[in-house]
């Protein structure tokens, strides 16, 4: 360090002011540097404690949301639950009902709740250049048959704005009450 000290010493006055802000440069990028790290560092510490305390909101109403499921699950009626040969046979005659043809329907893994009675089926429906009207009818339709048979997704497009036509895909689900 004296060896440095004395070196820095013997430089002129122009050389000190240069090496000097050099050091003060780099000191400047550095500390910038590190202030980025920390802010992103509490940007993620601020989120898992948000999310922390949402999941505590969670487990603390874990009681009265397993109460509500329970009650829900005792009012649905063990003949009225579709298991996945069911729902695909249901789905393809509201589909007619509703005068939409070739409705396209791929089964997805079904779920089964732990510690319980339910198991909860899934099918991809695709419907191909559909008018508006026969979409709304096969809509109604479905929700008639609530809770037994539920839309978890639907995504429509245009296919055809002249004849007015539509492509839709939808995941629809059913619960099947196991006696």
């Amino acid at each position: 360090m004296k060896a440095l000290k004395a070196y820095f010493l013997s430089l002129q006055g122009r050389e000190r002011i240069m090496i000097s802000a050099l050091c003060v440069l780099a000191a400047a990028v550095a500390l910038t540097f590190f202030t980025k790290k920390a802010a992103a560092f509490w940007r993620a510490e601020s989120v898992k404690l948000t999310r922390i305390k949402q999941n505590d909101g969670v487990i603390a109403s874990r009681d009265a949301v397993d109460k509500r499921a329970r009650d829900a699950s005792a009012k649905l009626v063990p003949g009225q639950s579709l298991n996945q040969v069911q729902l695909i046979s249901s789905v393809n005659q509201l589909a007619s009902g509703a005068s939409i043809r070739n409705p396209g329907i791929n089964g997805l893994p079904d779920e089964t709740i732990a510690n319980s009675n339910l198991a909860i089926h899934s099918v991809r429906v695709t419907l191909n250049r559909v008018l508006w009207t026969n979409l709304r009818d096969f809509y109604l339709e479905l929700q008639k048959r609530r809770p037994y048979i539920t839309i978890d997704d639907m995504t429509v497009s245009m296919t055809d704005q002249r004849m007015g036509t539509h492509d839709v895909v939808m995941t629809l689900s059913s619960i099947e009450v196991k006696e």
